[in-house]
């Protein structure tokens, strides 16, 4: 079903730089969303296995960027800024700049209720052509691709950060660095004696060991002080 659309998305891959050589088979299977697929009796393939695989070669393109970009950058500010560069939201304004959208097959029920416009399926696409690209032209023309369509919004970076608590920002750091959740451990710092409002301590733990506190006129308060302290130091 899908050949007759082949021809012209190999034109499309001349138009973003990516060899259009590529195995037919290949090319078809990473611009079909799942529901395209499950709209035909017979098996036929789609993205998620070449998602999976893009998504990790995307991680590592990106890391080594940052990386090389930022020699002066803690492990802290470099995991943000990647965060930012591979979120969905991201990835999905990139894919509608080259047009990826408007390549990708997807269900009638999926065109009729605008899924040609969700993040999700377009940003799924867009690193299951990363997948693809590198499986026929290997890593280093993955890397180019993603150095050329992608990290070039790293120099507006601050355009493409997640707007969040510092205390979301430390959950996702710990999570990442260390496969587990802060703790915050709460008590008074100071009782109400009319003259002073109560006042919370909060203590932040990361991988066992007291890393911050925060002050402040509840338990939420405190937590967030004592994780922007922890952010300002790492």
């Amino acid at each position: 079903m899908r050949a007759q659309y082949l021809d012209q998305r190999r034109q499309y891959l001349t138009t973003i730089g990516v060899d259009p050589t590529v195995d037919g088979e290949l090319l078809m299977t990473a611009l079909t969303h799942k529901s395209y697929a499950m709209d035909y009796v017979e098996e036929m393939s789609h993205h998620e296995r070449l998602e999976f695989l893009g998504d990790a070669v995307l991680g590592s393109c990106i890391a080594t960027m940052l990386y090389d970009h930022f020699p002066d950058e803690t492990e802290a500010i470099l995991s943000l800024y990647k965060i930012a560069l591979v979120r969905e939201e991201t990835l999905a304004r990139v894919g509608k700049w080259i047009g990826l959208d408007q390549q990708i097959l997807i269900s009638k029920g999926e065109e009729w209720s605008g899924g040609r416009e969700k993040a999700a399926i377009i940003s799924d696409c867009l690193e299951a052509l990363i997948g693809m690209i590198a499986i026929y032209s290997w890593y280093d023309a993955a890397y180019d691709f993603v150095e050329n369509n992608i990290f070039v919004l790293v120099d507006q970076i601050d355009q493409f950060l997640p707007i969040k608590s510092a205390k979301s920002r430390v959950q996702e750091y710990v999570q990442w660095l260390h496969k587990q959740l802060p703790v915050y451990e709460e008590s008074i710092a100071q009782t109400d004696d009319h003259d002073n409002p109560v006042l919370f301590q909060s203590v932040l733990i990361v991988d066992g060991k007291e890393v911050a506190t925060g002050t402040g006129a509840s338990k939420k308060k405190a937590q967030e002080v004592a994780a922007e302290t922890f952010l300002q130091r790492t």
